[in-house]
C-alpha cells in the first residue's frame, strides 16, 4: 500500500510541474525599468525624405500596423511606434508608450510615471510564439 501511494505521488509530482509563484507586474517593471535606461528620449523615430516630390504615386501600405512592431534584444519588450504602446509578452503587461519622453519607474509602488503622470497598466493575454 505504501508503495503505491508513493509510486503514485512520485508520477503526479512529474505530470504537474509545480512553479514558483512570481510577481508578473514586478518582473514587467524591471524590464520597462532597463529599457527606458538604454532608450534615450533624444532618439526619434523618423527618417528624413530624400526627395520629397517622388510621392506622387499612392502606394498602399501592406503591413498591418497593429501588428509591426521593434523588440528589445535584452528586455523582450515590443514597441508598436504606429499605435503608441509597449507590450511585455512574456507578462501580458502594456502601457501606451511615446519615445521621446523620460519615464521613471517606482518598484515599491509597481508604478510608471511619464512626465510626473502616473502611466496606466493594462494587461492582456501573454503572447505565446
Amino acid at each position: 500500500m505504501k508503495i503505491s501511494f508513493i509510486l503514485l505521488a512520485f508520477f503526479l509530482s512529474i505530470h504537474f510541474k509545480s512553479q514558483a509563484q512570481t510577481n508578473d507586474l514586478n518582473r514587467f517593471l524591471v524590464r520597462f525599468k532597463a529599457f527606458s535606461m538604454n532608450h534615450a528620449p533624444k532618439v526619434k523615430s523618423f527618417m528624413p525624405l530624400v526627395n520629397p516630390g517622388s510621392n506622387a504615386a499612392f502606394m498602399p501600405n501592406a503591413i498591418d500596423t497593429s501588428k509591426a512592431y521593434m523588440e528589445d534584444p535584452e528586455t523582450g519588450l515590443r514597441v508598436f511606434p504606429q499605435i503608441g504602446k509597449l507590450l511585455d509578452p512574456r507578462t501580458g503587461y502594456t502601457i501606451a508608450y511615446e519615445p521621446g519622453v523620460k519615464y521613471q519607474v517606482d518598484l515599491k509602488a509597481g508604478k510608471i510615471y511619464r512626465d510626473q503622470t502616473e502611466v496606466k497598466i493594462e494587461r492582456e493575454e501573454k503572447v505565446r510564439d
